[in-house]
């Protein structure tokens, strides 16, 4: 049984919220790995689909979590410059952790679409944003430093993009 007890009516409080989250998520996850072919096969489906983003996506979170959030520009020489033996073994010790990220966005993908066919169904569109900015501590910035203004030695940024502080939207 899982206690809700901690949670308000009027305010949210996102750890809990994400650690609840993370804590029915791992649960869902095990039950995945005991059952059926069937599903097992979609993910792997899943995976071929978005082949050109997740492996890196995944094999990101998983390095991040073991390195406790820490920016990747803090890694190991060997991950933070993306070395493939580097990769190739914790892709290895962390197989399961990756499994798991993986089946995470497949989860959201799947409720992604039918909340989108919901909505479609009554006429209803979604609006959506494209980023307009990369942040430097992403999957983007780390598996393609090459399109990024890095140091080469330091792997850090030597400019910086965004929005001004102080700026009078009124005129956009």
């Amino acid at each position: 049984m899982i206690d809700l007890s901690k949670f308000h009516d009027d305010y949210a409080v996102y750890k809990d919220v994400r650690n609840l989250k993370e804590e029915l998520l791992g649960k869902a996850y095990e039950y995945f790995k005991m059952n059926d072919k069937e599903s097992e096969n979609k993910l792997k489906d899943f995976f071929e689909q978005q082949r050109y983003w997740i492996g890196d996506f995944t094999l990101f979170l998983t390095i991040k979590e073991y390195y406790k959030n820490e920016t990747w520009a803090d890694w190991p020489d060997s991950l933070r410059r993306h070395q493939s033996s580097a990769l190739d073994q914790i892709r290895q010790e962390k197989k399961d952790r990756i499994q798991y990220h993986l089946f995470v966005q497949y989860v959201f993908y799947q409720q992604w679409f039918e909340l989108k066919k919901y909505a479609n169904d009554r006429h209803i569109k979604i609006m959506g944003d494209m980023p307009i900015y990369v942040d430097y501590d992403s999957v983007d910035v780390w598996a393609h430093t090459d399109f990024f203004q890095l140091d080469k030695n330091t792997m850090q940024q030597t400019v910086t993009a965004g929005m001004l502080k102080k700026i009078n939207y009124a005129f956009l």
